[in-house]
């Protein structure tokens, strides 16, 4: 029998020593027989054509080269399969493990839960059945019983449908659930307590102020307030800054004036919306609308509400920051009423000469209501609801109260709408059921 190449003996020798899977010997094997019979087939064909000297030349050549691909291949091959592939073996056959345990889990839980579903059924059937009977004996309460009924089997098979769902996805949730916290909370106030009790926060992007207050840790981490504002989108500089100077009116670009202005940096101040001149009913009322978006020149404008909050509760040396974030802040941004376009006043100036001081929501189309047993009413028909400054609110509209159309009587409901100025309007009517 031809005794094997040395180079063949030697990777035999060393994937027993390094426990080498067999498919690569037999690939290496293979290989290195391929190029030996190579060599010896070359060099019986190039025997006749070159001479002695230069015939051992070339033969040195081809086996060097061959000896190069082959240290590449076994290289590559052991560093990709014996290295990565063996350390990944254990973690392979874990996840297989996982895997099956994983779905015996699951084959158990919807066997348990089908079983569950078909007990529920048979209840469902002897409470049908039950309520049937009962129902001959009294009609005037059929409507409500199968009203009943329908929505707790509705409910036991929404609660056996979601188990499942909710057993194999609960990983999933939760870390949804965690990526939606760490966005919601990426913005977190620089500074630590300074002596004051807020900390004035501005997210330029989202015309935003959230104001904070200190917890227990000395951390500005509490908000307390949430304002929208204008800013004036990259024309105010981002930065952490500390209240300054303020004054009750104060002159603007452009000929204009706002209140409560309290300096941030430079030129940059809080105040109120603008006015024409130092007087609270000069307000421009477009500017009071567009509240919200990026229209100032650099300065924050507020509602004469919010702006004044500022002055009175946010002493000198009140930290300010102004940053940039897809998300408002904790607390949302808020709306804010708008008014005509006539309108000279702010209706949250709290001046005693406001006239939107005693503006009211309305309720309109509020009546007493006839109807007959059996049949059915639209409770919101002919309703409209305005808010102080004459904007519909109807969709606001809340209607409490208890009433049967099956049962003959007398019912009182109660028609409640709240508009952005927090002032409430409240309406009652009569059903009566004949």
């Amino acid at each position: 029998m031809k005794r094997k190449p040395k180079c063949v003996q030697k990777l035999i020798e060393y994937g027993k020593r390094h426990h080498t899977p067999y498919c690569l010997m037999i690939a290496l094997v293979a290989v290195l027989l391929f190029f030996h019979h190579l060599g010896c087939f070359l060099k019986e064909k190039l025997q006749n054509l070159f001479g002695k000297k230069r015939r051992k030349q070339l033969a040195v050549s081809l086996l060097g080269a061959a000896m190069l691909c082959i240290c590449i291949f076994f290289i590559y091959q052991e560093t990709d399969l014996l290295g990565v592939k063996k350390q990944n073996k254990t973690g392979v056959e874990g996840r297989e493990v996982k895997k099956v345990s994983e779905e015996i889990s699951g084959n158990t839980t919807q066997v348990v839960l089908e079983q569950g579903s078909k007990a529920s059924k048979e209840d469902n059937t002897a409470n049908t059945k039950e309520a049937s009977n009962s129902t001959m004996k009294n009609p005037e309460t059929q409507n409500t019983q199968t009203t009943s009924q329908n929505i707790q089997s509705s409910t036991t098979k929404n609660t056996n449908e979601a188990k499942p769902a909710e057993t194999s996805t609960k990983k999933n949730s939760e870390q949804n659930k965690d990526n939606k916290d760490n966005k919601a909370s990426d913005y977190k106030p620089k500074k630590k307590y300074n002596g004051n009790p807020y900390y004035i926060s501005v997210n330029r992007l989202e015309n935003c102020v959230t104001i904070y207050k200190s917890d227990k840790k000395g951390r500005y981490s509490i908000p307390v307030k949430a304002m929208r504002c204008s800013t004036g989108g990259k024309n105010t500089p981002l930065g952490v800054y500390e209240a300054g100077e303020r004054y009750p009116f104060r002159a603007l670009f452009y000929g204009v004036y706002g209140q409560y202005a309290v300096r941030i940096v430079n030129d940059i101040l809080f105040h109120s919306s603008s006015y024409d001149s130092m007087s609270k009913n000069t307000l421009i009322a477009t500017e009071f609308n567009r509240l919200g978006k990026s229209v100032s020149h650099g300065c924050i404008r507020l509602t004469v509400e919010d702006a004044k909050w500022i002055y009175d509760n946010c002493a000198y040396g009140t930290i300010v920051e102004i940053y940039e974030d897809e998300v408002s802040g904790p607390l949302g941004k808020p709306e804010v009423i708008k008014i005509p376009k006539d309108s000279v006043w702010d209706p949250t100036d709290p001046d005693v000469n406001n006239p939107w001081i005693s503006a009211k929501p309305n309720i309109k189309g509020v009546k007493n209501l006839h109807v007959r047993r059996g049949t059915s009413i639209d409770l919101l028909k002919g309703i409209q609801a305005v808010d102080s400054c004459g904007n519909d609110i109807t969709k606001e509209i809340q209607i409490k109260g208890k009433y049967s159309l099956q049962v003959v009587g007398v019912y009182e409901i109660t028609y409640t709408v709240k508009d952005l100025l927090g002032r409430k309007a409240t309406r009652k009517a009569t059903i009566t059921v004949v």
